[in-house]
């Protein structure tokens, strides 16, 4: 969504994804707050509003596929903790894995179900054990509607 804030007598615009649940609970927020001097960045709260990650462009990936570049973004935890999102975000064909190269995640597109289907695209999402999957989420949402 996008949030209009008067400050000083100046119009500013905030954009936000929010990750909520089913019956509306709020689980994250990834906001288009960059820092001073960083305007590619993102922030990731936590639902109580605690700040739990930025998320920074990584640059273009040195593998060239047929598709052309792929690209990069990272997450960065609080924590020390890193996530590397790299692949065709415009195609829902996008790698996670961790700073040591393990495998979190990955998003492919994949046929749908019924062949009469009314569902025109379908994506998966595959995550691996003990991996927080609304980081994964929110982070997708936060690249896909906020750049």
């Amino acid at each position: 969504g996008v949030e209009l804030l008067a400050d000083d007598d100046v119009l500013q615009e905030r954009r936000r994804v929010e990750l909520t649940a089913m019956d509306g609970t709020l689980i994250a927020v990834c906001e288009d707050a960059p820092a001073p001097g960083n305007d590619d960045e993102l922030q990731l709260f936590r639902s109580n509003g605690n700040y739990f990650a930025t998320l920074v462009p990584g640059g273009t990936d040195d593998l060239q596929s047929l598709q052309g570049p792929r690209v990069a973004w990272t997450v960065r935890a609080s924590c020390g903790s890193e996530w590397l999102f790299r692949g065709h975000f415009d195609r829902n064909a996008v790698q996670v894995t961790d700073r040591h190269g393990r495998m979190l995640a990955l998003t492919q597109p994949t046929d749908p179900l019924e062949k009469h289907s009314n569902v025109d695209k379908l994506y998966m999402l595959r995550v691996a054990e003990m991996v927080d999957t609304s980081i994964i989420l929110a982070t997708l949402l936060a690249v896909h509607h906020l750049r």
